[in-house]
C-alpha cells in the first residue's frame, strides 16, 4: 500500500515541446492551499479545494488551458466525499474513469514524478476553453473528468457510491467489455450563413474518438428538405460533429458527448468554399519548391473561427506557387514550412478567401552569441543558475528562446529567424519585467552576430 506523504509548501514550473505546435509552460504546483475560482464551471471550486489535493497542474497555455488535480485520498470513505463534490458540478456530462495502477516492480522508485502517489485526478477546462486558443494549438473542451487508479492504492472500488448523474467507463485492463448504452440525442438545422436559407441534403457525419484525439466516420444522416437532422440512440462516447455539402466548406462543428445527461441541439451554418493561390519566395525574391502550406486559421463569413474537418496541406511547385481549395469563404492564416534555414511567421497576416497572386515571404536564419559579462566586464563564470532569454520585438518574428548559459558564460543560439531582438539574463522577461540592461541586436540569415550583455548580480 502506497503511504501518504507529507509535502511541502513550494511552487515550480517545467517547459515542455507540444507535438507540431509550439513551446510552452506546462505548471506544476505542489500545494494544498486553498485556490479561488478561475472560470471552472459552477461547483468546481468546492472539489478543487477538497483537503487531499496535493498538485495542481496546467498547460500549455496558462491561464486558458485544461487544468489537473492530484489527490491522496485515505481511504474509500474520503474518495466518496470527493465524489459526492463531483456529482455536484454544474456541467451535462460528469465522467468517472477507472484506471489499472500497477504496484511498483522490486527495487523501483516510488516516486518517480511530482504527481506520483496520487490515487485519483480531476481534470476540468476553464468555461471559455471551447473559444480558445486559435490555429493548430486547438485544446478540445473536455467535461469534468475524475481519473481514480485502482490496484495499489486503499480505495476499494467495490464500496465506492457512485451518483446517478456520474457516467463510469472501466479502462483497465481486462475489464468486461459490453455495448454501450444507447442514450445520446442530437438535432439541429443547418443553413447558409449568407442567405439563411436552410441547407438540405447535407451531410451530418458524427465522428467517435477511439483515441485522445483519434477519430473514426460513426454515423452520419443526410438533412431533409428544411435542412432539418435529428439523430437518436447515440452509443455513449465522445464524437466530433462533422457537416459536408458539396459546394460548401466542410465543417468541423466541436464535440458531443453522448451521455443519457446530454441531449444537444446543433444550428449550423456554411460558408461557400473558394480558393487561395499564390507563391512563396525568401527573402532574396528566390521561389521555394518543396514549402508545406497548411490553415493555421480560418475565419469564415461569420466572423467566427471555421474548423474545417480534414488537415488541409499543399506542397508548393518549383516555381513557388501553390493553390489551396475548398476553403471557407472568408480569410486564413497561413503555415509555411520549407528547410531549416527558413522561417515564415503566421501571426498577424490573414489572406482572403478566394483571392490569387499572394505572396508568402520566409525569411532565413541566423546564429545568435552571446558572452554575459559582470561589471568589471569580465565573463561571469560562476553561475550555475545563469539564464540567457530572448524575445523578437513587436511587429517583426514573434519569436524567441532561452536556456542556461554555459559555465564561461557564453551560450549559443542557432536557427534564428532574421530579426530585432531584445536579449536578457532576466528569466521572466518581457512577461513581467522591463530589463534596463537588455541589449538590442539584430539576426541576419547566414550570419552570426555577436553580442556582450551585463548581468547584474544584485
Amino acid at each position: 500500500m502506497r503511504k501518504p506523504r507529507s509535502l511541502p509548501f513550494l511552487a515550480f514550473a517545467v517547459i515542455c515541446l507540444l507535438p507540431a505546435a509550439a513551446s510552452a509552460l506546462v505548471s506544476i504546483r505542489t500545494t494544498r492551499a486553498q485556490m479561488t475560482d478561475e472560470g471552472w464551471p459552477k461547483g468546481a471550486i468546492e472539489l478543487i479545494n477538497f483537503h487531499s489535493r496535493f498538485i495542481r497542474t496546467e498547460g500549455p497555455l496558462l491561464g486558458h488551458s485544461p487544468s489537473g488535480f492530484y489527490y491522496e485520498s485515505p481511504d474509500t470513505e474520503d474518495f466518496n466525499q470527493g465524489l459526492k463534490l463531483f456529482s455536484a458540478i454544474d456541467s451535462p456530462v460528469l465522467d468517472l474513469v477507472l484506471r489499472e495502477r500497477p504496484a511498483a516492480a522490486e527495487g523501483e522508485k516510488e516516486e518517480s514524478s511530482p504527481w506520483e502517489g496520487a490515487n485519483w485526478h480531476f481534470y476540468v477546462c476553464t468555461k471559455d476553453l471551447k473559444e480558445y486558443p486559435p490555429g493548430p494549438i486547438y485544446l478540445y473542451h473536455r467535461p469534468p473528468t475524475i481519473y481514480l487508479y485502482l490496484g495499489d492504492s486503499p480505495i476499494n472500488w467495490e464500496d465506492v457510491v457512485v451518483p446517478e448523474n456520474v457516467f463510469v467507463m472501466d479502462e483497465r485492463p481486462g475489464a468486461e467489455s459490453s455495448e454501450p448504452p444507447k442514450v445520446g440525442v442530437v438535432w439541429g438545422t443547418i443553413s447558409e450563413k449568407t442567405t439563411g436559407q436552410p441547407v438540405a441534403g447535407a451531410q451530418v457525419l458524427l465522428r467517435k474518438e477511439i483515441k485522445w484525439n483519434q477519430w473514426v466516420d460513426s454515423i452520419n444522416i443526410e438533412t431533409d428538405s428544411e435542412g432539418r437532422f435529428r439523430i437518436e440512440e447515440i452509443p455513449a462516447a465522445t464524437y466530433e460533429v462533422v457537416v459536408r455539402k458539396s459546394g460548401y466548406a466542410s465543417r468541423r462543428v466541436g464535440e458531443y458527448w453522448s451521455r443519457k445527461t446530454n441531449p444537444q441541439e446543433f444550428d449550423i451554418q456554411l460558408v461557400p468554399e473558394g480558393t487561395l493561390s499564390g507563391k512563396v519566395v525568401d527573402w532574396r525574391g528566390i521561389p521555394v519548391e518543396g514549402a508545406k502550406l497548411s490553415i493555421w486559421q480560418a475565419v469564415g463569413w461569420d466572423g467566427k473561427e471555421y474548423k474545417h474537418d480534414r488537415n488541409i496541406e499543399v506542397l508548393t511547385s518549383k516555381d513557388g506557387g501553390f493553390s489551396i481549395e475548398s476553403l471557407a469563404a472568408g480569410k486564413v492564416q497561413l503555415r509555411c514550412k520549407a528547410s531549416a534555414s527558413l522561417y515564415h511567421n503566421p501571426y498577424g497576416r490573414y489572406f482572403p478567401v478566394p483571392s490569387q497572386g499572394n505572396l508568402i515571404v520566409m525569411v532565413g536564419r541566423g546564429v545568435l552569441e552571446v558572452t554575459v559579462v559582470d561589471e568589471n566586464g569580465n565573463p561571469v563564470t560562476d553561475d550555475d543558475n545563469l539564464h540567457v532569454s530572448f524575445q523578437a520585438e513587436p511587429g517583426t518574428t514573434r519569436w524567441g528562446g532561452g536556456g542556461k548559459a554555459g559555465l564561461d558564460g557564453t551560450f549559443k543560439f542557432e536557427s534564428v529567424p532574421a530579426g530585432k531582438y531584445k536579449i536578457t539574463t532576466d528569466f521572466n522577461y518581457p512577461m513581467a519585467t522591463d530589463d534596463p540592461n537588455a541589449v538590442a541586436a539584430t539576426v541576419k540569415a547566414g550570419k552570426t552576430t555577436e553580442i556582450t550583455l551585463f548581468h547584474s548580480r544584485d
